[in-house]
């Protein structure tokens, strides 16, 4: 995190072990990101009892709410189409199997 440059974006897929030491207070650590434009993003492993759950949560849920949230499926024979962002795209998903 201290060597990343004005406009940088650091994903961390993991956390420091309890106990480590660091110099840097909320504050600072705030005043560093907004000043820099910097943005950082943490990413947590789950387990199979987690995913179960949330398959189960998805299960649940209603299915028109989760189908308004796919904007557009785009074919595998196309796939480039999906990376270019448009306005309306909340989620789009490239459709493997057409």
């Amino acid at each position: 995190m201290e060597h990343m440059g004005p406009n940088g974006v650091l994903c961390s897929p993991a956390c420091p072990r309890a106990g480590t030491a660091s110099t840097w207070t909320p504050g600072l650590l705030n005043r560093s990101l907004v000043l820099s434009n910097q943005a950082i993003v943490g990413s947590v492993n789950a387990n199979r009892r987690h995913y179960e759950a949330a398959a189960a949560a998805l299960a649940r849920a209603d299915h028109g709410w989760l189908e308004r949230l796919v904007s557009r499926k785009v074919p595998l024979a196309r796939f480039s189409e999906a990376l270019a962002r448009q306005p309306d795209d909340v989620k789009v998903v490239i459709e493997i199997n057409q």
